[in-house]
């Protein structure tokens, strides 16, 4: 097990990195002391669990590409999108990914060919649960915007165009303002 141990330290040194790096579109738009990389993950994570259990999905499978997505970002920083749009030609993405690989071919060979085809899996998209991940990457963050709407008096609107069209957004998003209103 000593090798085998050894061999899992880099992903886990990277889910550490990930907790000291800060959101970049938060910071971008003032947020003070905005969500980490790992936060995101984790509320990712926990979200992909209920709803692909609900959706009668692979849950398993699909928190391990939840967990996994953003791992990359431990060395890359969070980029936001109109970093990556800089980049030349999907630089960010393939960057990213290969990271991610060299990242996971360092395992043992059991669980680096399990994480290689989960990464795959993820980003070629074909999957129910890859798309759910997909999709809920997007809704997290869109659900953070408004928590942050909520507390910081910001306008962060801009971060949910794309998320609340789906059928999970909108429903999501119709509970959240529903209990606000009991709050209120």
């Amino acid at each position: 097990m000593g090798e085998e141990l050894e061999n899992t330290l880099p992903i886990i040194i990277a889910g550490l990195r990930l907790k000291r790096i800060r959101r970049a579109g938060w910071v971008e738009h003032g947020v003070k002391n905005p969500e980490s990389v790992a936060d995101h993950t984790y509320s990712l994570a926990l979200i992909t669990m209920l709803l692909a259990d609900l959706k009668g999905l692979d849950a398993g499978k699909a928190v391990k590409m939840a967990l996994l997505h953003d791992l990359a970002e431990a060395y890359l920083g969070d980029l936001t999108p109109s970093q990556k749009r800089g980049m030349v030609g999907g630089q960010a993405r393939r960057l990213e990914r290969s990271i991610l690989t060299a990242l996971v071919k360092q395992l043992q060979p059991r669980l680096s060919s399990e994480y290689l085809k989960l990464i795959q899996e993820l980003y070629e998209g074909n999957t129910p649960e890859a798309r759910l991940v997909h999709e809920l990457d997007k809704l997290e963050m869109a659900l953070e915007s408004i928590m942050l709407e909520l507390e910081h008096g910001i306008d962060l609107r801009s971060f949910r165009r794309d998320a609340l069209k789906t059928e999970i957004g909108k429903g999501l998003l119709s509970l959240i303002r529903d209990a606000e209103g009991r709050r209120s």
